[in-house]
C-alpha cells in the first residue's frame, strides 16, 4: 500500500514548490527534479554534502540554485544517502503544468537509509539533516 501525501494544487514559483516539500518533510534531503537535474535551493549541512558528494553550483541562478546533480545519477546518490543513514524524499516532475509550474509528485521516500520503510517524521532525530 502506497502512502499518499496531500499537496497544494499550484505554486507561483519552482522555489516555492521546493520549499513546500522541504517544510513538509523536515529532516529529509529533498531530491527535487527540474528537467534533467535534481536541484537543491537551501543550504545543506557540510557533513551531509560531503556524504553525498554534492558540490556548490558555480553559475548563478534566478531561482537560487545551490547544488545539483543529473537525474541519471540518482541511484549513486541514493546509495550514498543509504550508506550515510540519511532520509531522502525523491520528488519527480510530471509532464503536466499547473499554471506556469510543472506538477511534481513524491516518487519514493527513504527514511534513515531504509528504502522500503515509510513513516512520517515527527521530529528531528539523531542523523537527521
Amino acid at each position: 500500500m502506497k502512502k499518499r501525501y496531500k499537496q497544494p494544487v499550484s505554486f507561483r514559483f519552482v522555489k516555492s514548490q521546493y520549499d513546500y516539500f522541504v517544510n513538509r518533510f523536515k529532516g529529509s534531503i529533498i531530491f527535487f527534479q527540474v528537467g534533467r537535474y535534481y536541484e537543491f535551493y537551501r543550504q545543506i549541512d557540510k557533513n551531509v554534502r560531503d556524504a553525498l558528494g554534492l558540490k556548490e553550483v558555480k553559475r548563478t541562478s534566478r531561482r537560487g540554485l545551490l547544488y545539483g546533480f543529473l537525474v541519471k545519477r540518482e541511484d549513486l546518490y541514493l546509495e550514498r544517502a543509504k550508506r550515510a543513514g540519511l532520509s531522502v524524499v525523491v520528488i519527480k516532475e510530471r509532464g503536466v503544468y499547473i499554471g506556469r509550474i510543472k506538477e511534481r509528485r513524491i516518487e519514493k521516500r527513504i527514511v534513515h537509509g531504509h528504502f522500503n520503510f515509510l513513516q512520517t517524521c515527527k521530529g528531528k532525530r539523531k542523523g537527521d539533516v
